[in-house]
């Protein structure tokens, strides 16, 4: 009994340290040289991003096994499959290439690549969400609206820094006519 016990317990231990191991590796290959290469270089044309990055010290959002990456991610995919509801072209955010990315990403240069797709249509989509696509005046200059207008960075701390939910709640239209709608 005691044998099978410290069996059962060794294989406990086993499973907690791999684990751990790679969870840690994986953040650890995310903070290297070849991560923020592929990086700065995905994200050569938005240098507002490429600092945000920087001033985080290139810490993902998205990729990795870190709990709050994770969930993230997960409920940004799951956002993303639900964006018809919101009127959005859901082909525009191409989820599924996004998800094989996130899941074929290996080394520090594939995860840094993955990293800068999710975050450019994190943004694309999170903008759209909460301004619409079109420019009210463009379809008609007669329509008058203040659009709320954020910035890379503003949803980026933003999303950072407060469960994904509320993120995203946050952002749709605050109307009682817009949530009539679900």
């Amino acid at each position: 009994m005691a044998i099978s016990i410290l069996r059962s317990l060794s294989h406990r231990v086993l499973i907690v340290f791999c684990f751990l191991f790679y969870a840690s590796s994986s953040f650890a290959m995310a903070n290297n040289d070849e991560f923020r290469i592929s990086l700065i270089n995905s994200l050569s044309k938005n240098s507002e991003i490429i600092q945000f990055y920087q001033d985080n010290g290139f810490k993902p959002l998205w990729v990795g096994n870190d709990r709050k990456n994770r969930e993230r991610r997960s409920y940004f995919f799951k956002e993303l499959k639900n964006a018809s509801k919101h009127v959005l072209p859901a082909l525009r955010y191409d989820l599924d290439y996004l998800k094989r990315q996130a899941r074929s990403a290996k080394s520090s240069s594939e995860l840094g690549l993955t990293e800068a797709l999710i975050t450019l249509k994190f943004i694309d989509y999170s903008s759209n969400l909460q301004t619409g696509v079109l420019k009210p005046s463009s379809v008609d200059k007669e329509i008058v609206r203040k659009v709320p207008y954020r910035t890379s960075t503003a949803y980026l701390e933003t999303i950072s820094s407060v469960p994904p939910a509320d993120f995203f709640r946050g952002l749709q239209p605050q109307s009682k006519q817009y949530s009539l709608l679900f």
